[in-house]
């Protein structure tokens, strides 16, 4: 869609956020062009933000105009009035037409009212964005403030990002403490939210597998007493009042345990993200989600994670606590991929060396593969590579990955350390913590520059496609808005 635009108004190329041009790669190719912060009364054009729109995969018309009639009616409607895209015949260029405002910005007569601004409402702010943070209750709720938060705020000081604002918002809203909140996921709860974030968490994912049963139950909390079948039911013989006697025993006992803390906590905190995740991927909202986040993610798209091998185990998650940053690895991210181009190699592939790690597990896959999760709902039969593409792995320890002489064996046993979408907005789930390596974290020290430029360049690329974001739901809005005046005027 931009290569169709860009000729109505060059002159806004060079106007540029302070940090476009720091992330290098598939971004600096499609660089945002905004007014400047200094000027606050000033707000980018209708057809400015469409072209920016288009940036991450926002497309506002998939249609070949080349190969369209002079008639054909390109989506999306709005309240069932087409806005029409037509065609000069011979030439294959777009003719915006059909509807005034949209020709008249071709002509450059008028600019649209995110400019003008004379509707009522408060105009949005372009240079900040809001971050929706899923609330966490590991180490008494303190993981999330000291962390999760943190971490947003410490976006603020990546090189490069001068002039955007990031802000962060607990989700659900208010949540805090250590006590498992209400979490109720609805599609208006992401409304003021640009990026979703999905934090780690120190269980097992629900659709853990290993090469044994006791891999498979690795971090598992241990689920509640099963209730007898005539739990309920209103007359019961001598001997099942006796077995729901021992129920009710075994359960209250349960519950006073740690692990009825985190089995609860677990339920509770995956059936929410799962929902938000949902709402983010219709309403085209970027996604980041790091470490066990990212198996959430993996989760929706219809994958699932599998135990790392013992004898690899140890160079992913350290035994001890507190030696948890000071454990690494090597990465390798996959040439030609939406990460690399965040990582300032112009889409090169690239290897990282000595990255962080704390998981003992990891995206099941089979070669280039992701596994497809079996035992999936009727309705939700989703098969992972459709949608997700594999874009770093970790060499195996166990092999000569490292030196480079590795055979295809040996490359299926390296661990998925990132994967992404192939199409839409930006999601992205990364394995290691790049978010520790953001100014003023915990593990900002540890690891390799490399280390610590990438995954603060993954923050950043992040940043970029939120606010390109929230300029398409700005756009969508005043879209909407122009068609109903259109509409109320005839």
């Amino acid at each position: 869609m931009t290569s169709r635009l860009s000729t109505l108004n060059k002159k806004n190329s060079n106007e540029k956020l302070p940090f476009s041009n720091a992330t290098g790669g598939r971004f600096e190719s499609r660089p945002f062009v905004v007014q400047s912060k200094s000027d606050n009364s000033k707000q980018p054009d209708l057809q400015t933000s469409l072209m920016q729109a288009d940036t991450y995969g926002h497309h506002f018309y998939k249609t070949d105009l080349a190969n369209e009639s002079a008639t054909a009616a390109v989506q999306p409607k709005f309240d069932n009035q087409p806005i029409q895209l037509g065609v000069d015949k011979g030439q294959g260029k777009a003719n915006l037409g059909l509807s005034k405002e949209l020709d008249d910005i071709k002509k450059q007569n008028v600019v649209s009212n995110l400019l003008k601004h004379k509707s009522k409402e408060k105009p949005p702010d372009i240079n900040s964005i809001n971050v929706g943070v899923s609330f966490r209750t590991d180490g008494r709720g303190t993981a999330h403030k000291g962390h999760d938060l943190k971490a947003v705020e410490a976006m603020n000081q990546i090189e490069g990002m001068k002039g955007l604002q990031v802000n962060s918002t607990t989700l659900p809203r208010n949540a805090s403490g250590e006590d498992t909140p209400e979490r109720k996921a609805n599609f208006k709860e992401l409304d003021d939210i640009d990026l979703l974030y999905i934090p780690g968490a120190p269980n097992a994912n629900k659709t853990q597998v290993g090469d044994n049963e006791k891999d498979k139950m690795l971090n598992v909390p241990k689920a509640p007493p099963k209730p007898p079948e005539f739990l309920g039911q209103k007359e019961l013989s001598k001997k099942q009042g006796n077995k729901l006697a021992e129920y009710e025993k075994s359960k209250e006992k349960y519950d006073k345990t740690k692990d009825a803390r985190k089995y609860n906590e677990r339920e509770s905190r995956s059936n929410y993200e799962q929902k938000l995740i949902e709402v983010a991927k219709t309403r085209g909202i970027p996604i980041s989600a790091v470490c066990a986040g990212s198996w959430e993610l993996l989760q929706s798209y219809g994958g699932e994670v599998k135990t790392i091998p013992e004898g690899d185990r140890d160079i992913h998650k350290a035994s001890k606590s507190n030696d948890t940053w000071k454990i690494g690895h090597k990465v390798d991210v996959k040439g030609g991929s939406m990460l690399s181009g965040m990582m300032n190699k112009e889409g090169q592939k690239q290897d990282i060396n000595d990255v962080n790690s704390t998981h003992w597990a990891s995206p099941h896959r089979k070669g280039e593969k992701l596994v497809k999760r079996d035992n999936q709902e009727k309705d939700r039969d989703q098969d992972p590579n459709k949608m997700l593409d594999i874009s770093a792995t970790a060499p195996a320890k166990t092999n000569t990955w490292f030196e480079g002489k590795a055979s295809n064996k040996q490359q299926q046993e390296s661990t998925v350390e990132a994967f992404e979408s192939k199409f839409g907005a930006p999601t992205l789930g990364i394995q290691w913590h790049p978010e520790s390596y953001l100014p003023g974290m915990l593990g900002e020290e540890q690891g390799s520059e490399e280390a610590r430029k990438g995954s603060q360049a993954i923050f950043k690329g992040m940043a970029e496609a939120a606010l390109t974001s929230k300029r398409k739901k700005a756009v969508v809005k005043e879209l909407e808005s122009m068609n109903r005046k259109r509409k109320a005027s005839q």
